[in-house]
């Protein structure tokens, strides 16, 4: 591996980690928002939409080179790091009066919420980044014919 191609790798890796992490952290705060009220609870399904637009653009924006497939390495960061976040909010003071099953029931819930928008960012921002590319050859191809 050459120089340039070292540098694109560890860039891209380090986007990989970046975007895991924040992956994670949104998770915990997720989970430490819905101890604290049960707004997030109800509009979960609004909160994940959110969740899955707002981890699409990064996605989208910053996996377009070479090593674009290294997107599909952020949900099996993710897991490790979600331990992590979830282990921190739940060493957070409790919100009121605590109880080890309600907030079992709650990390599960919120995890796999959180799974589903992680995994769905990163189909949906690949799935974006192929249909622009596509576009942009396509325009290619039809400037190509004009002038030839």
């Amino acid at each position: 591996m050459n120089m340039p191609d070292k540098t694109a790798y560890y860039r891209a890796t380090k986007r990989v980690l970046l975007l895991a992490a924040i992956c994670a952290l949104g998770s915990g705060a997720l989970l430490k928002g819905a101890q604290w009220s049960t707004l997030i609870l109800d509009e979960s399904r609004t909160i994940a939409c959110l969740l899955l637009l707002a981890y699409a653009v990064p996605v989208a924006r910053l996996f377009r080179g070479q090593y674009w497939y290294f997107a599909l390495f952020i949900p099996l960061l993710w897991l490790p790091l979600l331990v992590l976040a979830s282990a921190l909010a739940l060493a957070l003071p409790p919100a009121g009066q605590s109880d080890g099953l309600a907030e079992g029931v709650l990390l599960v819930y919120i995890s796999v919420l959180n799974a589903f928008s992680v995994a769905g960012a990163v189909v949906l921002g690949l799935a974006a980044r192929a249909a622009i590319a596509a576009a942009r050859t396509a325009e290619r191809m039809r400037t190509r014919r004009k002038d030839g």
